[in-house]
């Protein structure tokens, strides 16, 4: 969605924006667009009178993708959120929250003879280890 947002919304709007769903992009003063005027300008006689049906359009179809992503993808999904915990690259910035989250959620994840304190001990204990080299810069499956 932010690539999306960087096509037709100015950066600084983006960055004062803690939430990405929470962009104004539907506000036409906040609009950018520096390759559109670019392309614009170098084919300004072509364009004659359309040039305002396709800036039009061209916000229209940005508006829409971000409209639908907002409304269908799972941005706020509690799963989604906590699920950080598990990214190592992230180990410092986690909380045992993340990880009570799925403890509570899924409880075959909880080995039955640790308690809440005890597993809080192991995460903390996992936040300040100093992790080798190799399980730092390993690539990960998931990303390509």
């Amino acid at each position: 969605m932010q690539k999306i947002l960087l096509r037709f919304v100015q950066p600084a709007v983006i960055s004062a924006t803690s939430v990405l769903t929470s962009v104004p992009f539907k506000d036409r003063s906040k609009v950018t667009g520096a390759e559109a005027t670019a392309y614009i300008k170098n084919h300004e006689k072509e364009l004659g009178c359309r040039l305002q049906q396709f800036y039009s359009e061209v916000r229209e179809y940005y508006v829409a993708a971000c409209t639908y992503m907002v409304s269908k993808f799972p941005y706020d999904d509690p799963l989604l959120i906590n699920a950080q915990v598990l990214d190592i690259t992230k180990w410092t910035e986690s909380s045992f929250l993340q990880v009570k989250y799925f403890s509570v959620r899924f409880e075959c994840l909880k080995p039955t003879d640790c308690s809440m304190d005890e597993l809080e001990d192991e995460f903390l204990a996992y936040q300040v280890a100093v992790l080798p080299e190799t399980i730092q810069t390993e690539q990960r499956i998931d990303v390509t």
